[in-house]
């Protein structure tokens, strides 16, 4: 879905109290995708399990946000981070990563990190191994090392 000027409209929102509903409905779409690697099954309640990431946005260590495009919630990035030490830079991990299907590969987790590196300057950024599929992890990693590079 594009706006009347044919441009998505990305936003990425800290998750708190206000859009934590939000980010739980979006958690039950991302077990449901990641079911395949998973083996979860619906549970005995026509759902399926609560994921452990559901409350982390209140985790001192961690950063979530909702990603909106075109005022639409489409996914959520939850980030973490730790600092090694005085002078050091502080190491991002993008830890996980849910998009709908339908923004794959269209420039959105571009997007997303152009807001995550101006969110975070002067940081060192990593993705989390197995959290996306072996081509998300190769666009994931272009971004990270063109980032670095500038």
């Amino acid at each position: 879905m594009t706006q009347a000027d044919g441009k998505l409209h990305l936003k990425v929102i800290a998750v708190n109290e206000e859009v934590e509903p939000k980010f739980h409905e979006l958690l039950g779409a991302y077990v449901s995708d990641s079911s395949q690697f998973t083996g979860e099954d619906i549970g005995p309640f026509g759902h399926l399990g609560s994921h452990p990431k559901a409350g982390s946005w209140r985790e001192p260590n961690a950063h979530v946000f909702l990603v909106e495009i075109n005022d639409e919630c489409v996914g959520f990035v939850h980030v973490s981070h730790e600092s090694h030490g005085a002078g050091s830079r502080t190491a991002m991990t993008i830890s996980e990563l849910f998009l709908i299907k339908k923004y794959h590969n269209k420039g959105v987790e571009r997007e997303i990190a152009r807001h995550l590196f101006a969110l975070f300057p002067n940081r060192s950024w990593s993705i989390k191994d197995g959290i996306a599929t072996a081509e998300d992890e190769i666009i994931w990693t272009e971004i990270i090392e063109g980032q670095e590079n500038e």
